[in-house]
This record gives structure tokens, C-alpha cells and sequence, in this order.
């Protein structure tokens, strides 16, 4: 596995040179999000086809050339499956890449199937078994390992290898305004908050509560979420999220009665 690992704002100004002059980057993300509400990013991998780079984004300060790139709209951007991505590109730098052509939704309108892993992709178009074992690790730990690096770059490598023919696809069936207008309005949601008074509807089995009920969840919900976003935490390390339903349906009017309910602990 041939990969650049970057660690300086020097190196990454001469890659986004380079990488601009191309129609087409292969773009991912990992990131660590376990106790917090946004994600944490702790690599950057891009593939324009000469070059795979590792962007270690730790101790960077400068991503003017990155995020000029990413919002460049004479490159496409490759990703699969990107909400969390966008996320993270949007909590990182304030940018969304645009535009992207979503590998994974590409996938589903010429009916290849409806979210269809990457593994699971690069498996069926280009016949190489990708390697996740390396999904679940701490992106912000340093040193990196040589297999976590290898996992990374793959990401992006098969990627870059699988969009022609399934931009053809997609052509073939006029379907490539459908992709990028797709991922402009999933990045628009991105970029907006829910509103506070709303975030209950997120909330599995609210609407089965009564009325008086699902007031109170509404409210404690808000609650919630407002303590979340100011302290980057995650949501159920606030209160799970079954702790609320059950707060609603009992409606305790006392401590006593509140520390009866049962507790269910932040997994």
C-alpha cells in the first residue's frame, strides 16, 4: 500500500495544489464519536488517482488549502454513505464538500441495492474483499498503527477505482442530477439544527404516548438536547433516551417516585 502520511500544513498546501488540477478525489473520513454529540476528526484520507495521502489532522492548525479543495466545484468528490462525513468536515471546518457523488446512493438509483456497505460494494464491482477490521478503533490515539494506516488508505483506493463505472451507470439511466442534488439537500439538513422543540419526534415510540405525555417528553427532550449541544456530549450520556419515554409515561411527582423508575445505563 503506497500512501503519503501528512503532518504538516506544508505538505498538505502542496497536495491540494496537486489534487485541484483533477476532475475527480476520493474522499473519507474517521473519526472517534463515543461519549460526544459531534464527531472528533482524527484522519483525512484523499486519493486523486497519482497520489493517496493520510491527512493527520492533530497537529495541523492551517486547512485553507483543504477546505478549498473540498468546496472546489470543478472536482467531484467521491464518498460512500457521507452523512457522517459531512458531519464531521462541517464540526471540523465549517465546510461542506460539494460537490460529492455518494457511491453508496449512486448504488441504490441504477438498483443495486439500498445501503449497500462499501465492503460490500468494492466486493461486487470490482471483485477485492476489504478488509474492516480496523472500523472500530481510536482514530485519535497516535501513533497510528501500519494496519490502522492500511484500512484507511484502502478506503479511499477502491473508491477512486469503483466511480467510473459506476458513474455509467447512473448516466446511462440520467440519474447523475438525482445523486448530486440528493447529497446538496442531505448537506443543507447538515448544516441546520433541529429545532429544539422538535427533537422529540426523533424519539422511537413518542407518538404512542398521551398527550399530557408527550408534552412532557417534548420538553425533556429539548432539555436534553440543549445540555448536549453546549457540552459536546452525547446524547444518551446526558439521559438515555428510554429514560425519557418512561419519565413522560410515569409523569413522577416526586424524587422518591423519580428514583423509581428504572434506570438504563449509557452503552
Amino acid at each position: 500500500m503506497q500512501y503519503t502520511y501528512i503532518t504538516d500544513e506544508h505538505a498538505l498546501n502542496q497536495f491540494c495544489l496537486q489534487a485541484s488540477r483533477a476532475k475527480v478525489i476520493a474522499v473519507d473520513t474517521e473519526f472517534v464519536r463515543t461519549r460526544t454529540l459531534y464527531p472528533k476528526l482524527g484522519l483525512i484520507q484523499i486519493y486523486d488517482g497519482q497520489q493517496l495521502v493520510l491527512v493527520d489532522p492533530l497537529p495541523i492548525n492551517d486547512f485553507s488549502s483543504l477546505t478549498q479543495l473540498l468546496t472546489d466545484p470543478d472536482v467531484v468528490k467521491v464518498l460512500h454513505s457521507c452523512s457522517e462525513d459531512l458531519e464531521t468536515f462541517w464540526h471540523a471546518f465549517n465546510v461542506m464538500p460539494s460537490p460529492i457523488f455518494d457511491s453508496q446512493f449512486a448504488a441504490s438509483v441504477v438498483g443495486m441495492g439500498t445501503s449497500l456497505g462499501y465492503a460490500k460494494l468494492v466486493e461486487t464491482m470490482l471483485q477485492v474483499t476489504v478488509d474492516k477490521g480496523e472500523s472500530r478503533t481510536d482514530w485519535i490515539a497516535r501513533p497510528l498503527s501500519e494496519d490502522q494506516c492500511n484500512y484507511a488508505a484502502n478506503d479511499v483506493l477502491y473508491l477512486y477505482q469503483l466511480y467510473p463505472t459506476l458513474r455509467d451507470k447512473v448516466v446511462e439511466q440520467n440519474k447523475l442530477p438525482w445523486v448530486y442534488a440528493e447529497i446538496e439537500h442531505l448537506a443543507m439538513k447538515k448544516r441546520t439544527n433541529l429545532p429544539l422543540d422538535y427533537v422529540y419526534l426523533t424519539i422511537k415510540n413518542a407518538l404512542k404516548l398521551s398527550a399530557k405525555s408527550t408534552l412532557i417528553l417534548q420538553k425533556l427532550a429539548a432539555w436534553r438536547t440543549e445540555v448536549a449541544r453546549q457540552k459536546d456530549m452525547s446524547l444518551n450520556f446526558v439521559v438515555r433516551e428510554e429514560n425519557l419515554v418512561e419519565i413522560a409515561r410515569v409523569q413522577p411527582q416526586t424524587k422518591h417516585a423519580l428514583r423509581a423508575i428504572p434506570r438504563y445505563e449509557p452503552t
